[in-house]
């Protein structure tokens, strides 16, 4: 089942059973298909009437790649349409193992699959679980960038309405398996049927399924295919929304009004429950799911489908799906709502599922719903039929009274809210820009470093407005975070407990959460992690308990990062993605706010794994950034400081330097003061020691060290200190870094979760090998790196891309010692870890560091010509990703050029 992965590698040609021509999947070389992944990628993204714009486009500028792509496109859609590889391989699996797993028995198969129970054999959990073994389909190029962003967007979910993602990974025969939560469950419309005959039970029951949809929502997944098989219900009446791709395979539909519709580009749909949009090829949104979901409830309520007959073809499905609108079903209000959940345009529905759920509610309550114009007749209407005997004993009591009466207190107390929050909001918006006046008067001709302003703006704002607490609370907020921005910890918490005193005396308990939402923060800063997960969870209890959602976006996001730098990755994405999608939903895109949250995704998709996307983000935010004429403020810095961040992992190392360099050039003439941010100035040390600038290193290590002494900063002196130690060592200044080793030493002994940083793991063991390996002991060296991959859980297949370096230095030295094949393994394993995280092999220094040191080993086995190859593409990589002038780079030059003649390729 490997075939197809060989040849999209040019190391074989696949061909299907049928021996029929279009089967055939032709040889493709590395460079070619490195060059065409990323333009796939972009085709099926888009829309069919975007994507053959875009295809002319690139066939202008390049009519060989585009060839290549329409060829790819094309087979693709060939092979879907004439079911290639639907029928699956007849194998029993019982008895398999699969990672913890023993396989029992078959649940259900499909087109792309099986899925079978498996349960769990090592030990430290007991359960079931249904385990996706994908076919030879998903092995070619598309149907692995599906599988990819199948799992990527489970893992994004954390509902208990959503079926689980529990593992992933690849048999030992090639086969890539998903292992999912088992859901011993009905199907919700034989559920209903035969359980839940009311009518108000049965909209509970779907509200269930609106949370999970929201979920995913949220979190930027539409599900694109709901319907009653991919939602279970389980015997204590709990939904399970099926996985995103798994429910196809469940779905024991036979016959053609079951059969699912495959569009062009794979997108494979069910036509009594698509949309009018997935038919007619439009663009896909939140509110494709809305329409579903509209279907479904009409389907539970009346046990028929809203549009097509119960024998109806997929034809005549879709035929009626665009011409016919729905029957009522003499329900009122409840008609209204159907019919917004099913109209034809996706503009005229509920834009969020949250708004769907919230009209089923007040249905349920008998209050007005925002599905039919809110009238007075209609509001006093639904007003009486939940106040009936109220309202009867008062008309007896006072005939005549002007029925309005009960409406204009009611609208009056609103209106009166309303005016206060709004008068509110002009007098802090009048006193802010008076402040920002009164501020800029006080300023002399004379250079002022941004701490000025921030210390005068403290003390004016205490002088000229402690007659107005509310204000002053929301400014001292604001003052705080800038001391955050110059990383004064302590002035940021005291006047965030000044900001909380004034808010828990005016009852504001909206701000009251947001203020320590923001201690947390300052906490996470100071490396109190224990103490900030506390706070946070203090103002998280407070949240629920007010509705504004500013607030919640804004603790959210620092949540994201708290759990980002704690190793809690999947929390930081989901925390962050649910932040977005409030600023999204309140039209806030264009603030400072929302892009920190950008920046912060984009943190959160590195902490995943996800490079590439986090490149991406990065860009976006840097786009955002210029275009709100923040070119030139402290929002590009971080957006630049960040891009870096994702360039260094992608292995672009030169850029990286370059735009990490400029980030702290901009803050040092921005504040005369001498002190420099702590992530741009340790991650311009790392990167210039691993370009090779150790003099540079010491210089910003020994910075960052001295900051930290001198802020009693525990967490970035371990960090400096660890990093002085090594670039001493690569200055053989071994006396120094020995004396700086035994610092680190004590601080991390003190303050453990120094150890758990980016990516040059701070622990003594690798600091241990490297002065071993500077005096020429390279067994002790390799036993040092060896302990400290194993101490950091690399043999337990725990997370591994931190872990690069430590594994490149153990080939080093492992081919050093003769251990030539060992070297080999660890080398090309540095390789596969870098390989993931690049945009390209070839343009990634860290591919190219592993390539050299894998090529090292095979001309040491005597494999000339394997080692030639992988000193060509070491080359290449080092190049593109370091620069010519790289220690790295002049050693493979020199490789080469010591190789014979008649080895080198003509360009060498």
């Amino acid at each position: 089942m490997t075939t197809g992965l060989l040849a999209a590698a040019g190391e074989g040609t696949f061909e299907s059973r049928d021996n029929s021509a279009t089967a055939i999947m032709p040889v493709m070389d590395p460079d070619r298909w490195r060059r065409l992944e990323p333009l796939l990628d972009r085709a099926l993204e888009l829309p069919a009437d975007e994507r053959g714009r875009w295809l002319d486009e690139l066939s202008a500028e390049s009519p060989l790649l585009a060839a290549d792509l329409t060829t790819l496109l094309s087979q693709e859609s060939a092979a879907d349409q004439n079911g290639f590889l639907a029928e699956p391989v007849d194998v029993d699996l019982a008895g398999t193992e699969f990672g913890a797993y023993t396989v029992e028995r078959l649940l259900g198969q499909g087109g792309m699959g099986s899925v079978w129970l498996a349960r769990r054999i090592d030990g430290r959990f007991e359960g079931r679980a249904a385990v996706k073994f994908l076919n030879l389909a998903l092995l070619s190029p598309v149907g692995q960038e599906r599988f990819r962003r199948e799992g990527s967007a489970l893992a994004r979910l954390a509902h208990p309405g959503i079926a689980r993602l529990l593992d992933a990974g690849v048999g030992a025969a090639g086969q890539p398996y998903l292992v999912l939560e088992y859901v011993d469950g009905r199907r919700i419309d034989d559920f209903v049927r035969e359980r839940v005959p009311g009518l108000e039970d049965r909209i509970a029951l779907f509200l269930q399924v609106l949370a999970a949809v929201g979920h995913a929502h949220a979190n930027l997944i539409v599900h694109r295919d709901l319907k009653p098989s991919n939602i279970l219900v389980t015997h204590d009446g709990s939904v399970k929304l099926l996985d995103f791709g798994i429910a196809k395979l469940l779905d024991a539909e036979g016959g053609a009004a079951g059969s699912a519709l495959t569009l062009e580009g794979g997108s494979a749909l069910t036509p009594a429950f698509a949309a009018p949009e997935q038919v007619l090829d439009q663009p896909i949104t939140t509110a494709t799911d809305v329409y579903a979901l509209g279907v479904l409830l009409y389907l539970l309520l009346s046990g028929r489908h809203p549009t097509a007959g119960e024998h109806a073809t997929p034809a005549d499905a879709i035929r009626t799906l665009i011409e016919t609108d729905p029957e009522r079903l003499g329900r009122g209000d409840l008609d209204n709502i159907l019919g917004k959940a099913l109209r034809k345009a996706p503009a005229e529905r509920y834009q969020t599922v949250a708004a769907f759920a919230d009209d089923l509610r007040r249905y349920l309550r008998q209050e007005p719903v925002s599905a039919r114009r809110d009238s007075l007749a209609y509001r006093g209407g639904r007003f009486l039929r939940r106040n009936r005997a109220a309202v009867m004993l008062g008309a007896i009591m006072v005939v005549g009274l002007p029925g309005a009466t009960v409406f204009s207190v009611e609208q009056m107390q609103e209106a009166r809210r309303q005016r206060d929050a709004a008068v509110h909001q002009r007098q802090r918006a009048d006193a802010q820009v008076e402040f920002q006046g009164f501020l800029m008067s006080q300023v002399s001709d004379r250079p002022i470093t941004m701490r000025e302003i921030v210390d005068r703006g403290r003390a004016l704002l205490e002088q000229e407005y402690a007659a107005d607490p509310r204000f002053l609370g929301a400014i001292l907020l604001q003052l705080s975070q800038r001391y955050g921005e110059l990383g004064d910890s302590r002035l940021r918490g005291e006047l965030l407990e000044r900001a909380e005193s004034l808010a828990f005396a005016n009852r504001a308990t909206g701000q009251v959460a947001e203020i320590r939402c923001n201690m947390a923060d300052n906490l996470r800063t100071q490396g109190r992690y224990k103490e900030a997960w506390s706070v946070l969870d203090g103002a998280d209890s407070l949240l629920r308990r007010t509705s504004e959602p500013g607030a919640e976006a804004g603790c959210l996001q620092l949540r994201a990062m708290l759990a980002q730098e704690t190793g809690r990755n999947q929390e930081s994405g989901l925390a962050i993605r649910r932040a977005i999608a409030i600023k999204d939903s309140l039209g806030e895109t264009r603030d400072m706010a929302y892009l920190e949250m950008l920046t912060t995704l984009a943190g959160a998709l590195r902490s995943e794994g996800h490079m590439r996307e986090a490149h991406a983000a990065y860009q976006r935010a840097a786009a955002v950034t210029d275009s709100t004429g923040r070119g030139g403020t402290v929002a590009r810095n971080i957006a630049q400081h960040d891009r870096a961040l994702a360039l260094i992992e992608l292995g672009e190392t030169a850029e990286a330097e370059r735009l990490l360099h400029g980030v702290l050039e901009r803050m040092v003439q921005g504040d005369r003061s001498g002190w420099i941010h702590w992530q741009p100035l340790v991650h311009y040390a790392e990167t210039a020691l691993a370009q090779g600038h150790a003099d540079s290193a010491l210089k910003y290590f020994g910075v960052l060290y001295a900051q930290a002494v001198r802020d009693t900063n525990q967490y970035w002196q371990g960090r400096g200190s660890f990093g002085l130690a090594r670039a001493q060592v690569e200055l053989g200044r071994l006396a120094d870094a020995r004396r700086t080793s035994a610092t680190f030493r004590r601080v991390s002994a003190n303050y453990p979760h120094v150890k758990d940083t980016d990516d040059q793991i701070p622990d003594s063991q690798v600091l241990d090998g490297r002065l071993a390996l500077a005096v020429g002991d390279a067994t002790a060296a390799h036993a040092s790196f060896v302990a400290a991959l194993r101490s950091n859980g690399y043999f337990e297949g725990k997370r591994k891309e931190h872990l690069r370096p430590v594994v490149l230095l153990a080939a080093e030295t492992a081919l050093s010692l003769g251990k030539l094949d060992t070297a080999l393994v660890y080398a090309r394993q540095a390789r596969a870890i870098a390989t993931l995280d690049s945009l390209t092999e070839t343009g990634s220094a860290r591919v190219g560091e592993a390539r050299l040191i894998e090529a090292r080993s095979l001309l040491a086995r005597g494999d000339t010509s394997g080692g030639q190859r992988a000193l060509d593409l070491a080359l290449l990589g080092l190049r593109n990703g370091a620069g010519d002038r790289h220690p790295r780079t002049r050693e493979a030059r020199d490789l080469l050029q010591a190789l014979p003649a008649s080895l080198l390729s003509p360009s060498q």
